[in-house]
């Protein structure tokens, strides 16, 4: 077998997009002595040049730090501009990875990553992860260039037991459908929340928000109960600094089905 370690082509978000693993499988060429090609994972970086609405975002921050960081939002918006790969960044000042947590680390600096995957846990991959590290250090104060790190987020499975009634009884098993659906969108880190933007990393998960989404539902008469599996405390789940939600395990009990 012939394994290619490395390769560079063009294409932007879409060729990104088609190139996820096992996508790229098609020679364009017939090479003697080689059956069949794929790749093993995703392809990663590359990104489209600006639209006008990235020159409106990352122009004012480009000329203000003028391709140097000094603040965490330096920082931030550099690392977002260079790698489209990811939805959002939080950066992390005397922070620095240890054992499975953060401590504190006078000088030290470690950028919180989370892909733009559609994936139910969106995590970095070590490739990823290294050029970021890199591009940090390219970007820093001289004195903290060994200081830099980049990690992805813990996640935080939330289980639910949720008591609903449907409108129609004899339609119950679709709008118990339509429940998990909601409860599995609304959690998720990156296009969940309220308004679908997303989860902020640390925010807690209210119970108040996610009853507003279920009660909406089309189909819904009520519902009666909702439970967090995991948390003591009923009307929030709490989630740890540099952590963000994801959907768990849930049951749903349809009242009169």
């Amino acid at each position: 077998n012939i394994v290619l370690r490395h390769a560079q082509t063009g294409g932007g978000e879409q060729a990104k997009k088609a190139g996820r693993a096992l996508g790229v499988k098609d020679l364009r060429s017939h090479l003697p002595f080689v059956e069949s090609v794929y790749n093993v994972l995703d392809v990663t970086g590359g990104s489209d040049g600006w639209s006008s609405e990235d020159i409106q975002t990352f122009g004012p921050q480009q000329i203000k730090n003028r391709g140097k960081a000094v603040t965490t939002e330096d920082y931030e918006w550099l690392t977002l501009q260079r790698f489209s790969e990811l939805a959002r960044v939080r950066c992390l000042p005397t922070k620095a990875p240890s054992g499975g947590t953060l401590i504190f680390r006078p000088g030290a600096v470690t950028m919180l990553v989370l892909p733009d995957t559609p994936v139910a846990e969106p995590r970095p991959s070590k490739a990823l992860l290294r050029r970021i590290e890199e591009y940090l250090k390219s970007i820093t104060l001289a004195n903290i260039g060994d200081e830099l790190y980049a990690i992805g987020p813990a996640f935080v499975p939330i289980s639910l037991t949720v008591h609903a009634r449907a409108v129609n009884r004899n339609e119950s098993k679709q709008v118990e459908g339509r429940i998990r659906d909601e409860i599995n969108r609304f959690l998720h880190p990156h296009t969940g929340g309220e308004n679908g933007s997303g989860w902020p990393f640390g925010r807690d998960v209210p119970r108040s928000e996610l009853m507003a989404v279920l009660q909406g539902l089309e189909g819904v008469a009520f519902i009666q109960s909702l439970d967090f599996d995991e948390s003591s405390d009923r009307n929030t789940r709490p989630i740890p600094e540099y952590s963000l939600p994801v959907s768990g395990t849930h049951t749903i009990i349809m009242i009169g089905a």
